[in-house]
């Protein structure tokens, strides 16, 4: 196969451009092939065993891939997907970290496909990391395997997610890893636990569409009982709340543990109880 691309695309090169030297050309022509049959190859690896340098790497894959047409119809998320698996499998991070970078991969993926394959993967693997997988890998070792430079991700971070969503704040990729899974979370993509060790707990959502309806026929105010839950599905808290008219505000009753959470009502729907946010 690479002997075949490689004499196609030669004869199609303009005589006398630098794009038709051969040990440069084949080196290219053998990367590109690999990524068709979906293939894991690191560019770096590629300059490192063959005489073309980096930057003429990158420029001579924009010239050739215009004789290869198959290259830019590939099925690119599944070769990412494999990055990724591999990725996983190296520092040992399991199947739930390949199947939260999938999901990261599919959100975004109209908002992240115009950079090289090893960057998409290295930018949703790094935020698969930062959001649950802080303290047993770090970023720069995923970069490291993947042939890229921390400073990418970090780019990469700021400008499509934190400049593309508008959310101020960012610092760095280690120092702004409680604001980037926060932003994740806000898209559905990894939900924060809840902390009471220390009697609070972080922002959360709860959509009380389910809870129990507690009427009093001495009043007008209605009641909703639910339970936050912890993990393994144990309840952490059982939570009353009160709506009291309109506009809408919120009390709270005596919860377990005699501990208090305040309420912020932010949304309501005339069919069911409120969307509330709690701190």
């Amino acid at each position: 196969m690479v002997f075949e691309k490689f004499v196609d695309v030669r004869e199609k090169l303009r005589q006398g451009t630098k794009y038709r030297n051969v040990n440069k050309l084949v080196a290219v022509i053998t990367y590109m092939c690999l990524k068709l049959r979906t293939i894991p190859i690191n560019g770096i690896d590629i300059v490192e065993h063959s005489e073309i340098e980096k930057k003429e790497f990158n420029d001579f894959i924009m010239q050739v891939r215009k004789y290869i047409p198959e290259y830019a119809e590939r099925n690119r998320q599944f070769y990412i997907l494999q990055r990724i698996s591999e990725i996983s499998e190296t520092f040992k991070l399991g199947s739930e970290f390949r199947f939260l970078s999938k999901k990261i991969l599919f959100k975004l993926w109209e908002g992240i496909k115009n950079t090289t394959d090893n960057v998409v993967a290295g930018l949703v693997s790094s935020i698969s990391i930062l959001c649950s997988y802080r303290g047993q890998v770090s970023v720069s070792s995923i970069c490291n395997r993947l042939g890229i430079k921390m400073s990418t991700i970090q780019a990469q971070v700021k400008k499509k997610l934190f400049e593309r969503f508008r959310v101020q704040g960012f610092v760095s990729l280690v120092r702004s890893a409680d604001l980037l899974k926060d932003v994740m979370s806000r898209l559905g993509l990894v939900r924060n636990k809840i902390d009471t060790s220390d009697g609070k707990c972080d922002i959360v959502e709860l959509k009380l569409g389910k809870a129990h309806s507690i009427f009093n026929s001495k009043n007008n105010e209605d009641f909703y009982c639910f339970a936050l839950r912890g993990d393994n599905h144990t309840p952490l808290v059982k939570v009353y709340i009160r709506i009291n008219g309109s506009p809408l505000k919120s009390e709270l009753s005596k919860v377990e543990d005699n501990n208090l959470i305040d309420f912020n009502v932010y949304m309501y729907h005339n069919k069911g109880p409120p969307l509330v946010s709690s701190s």
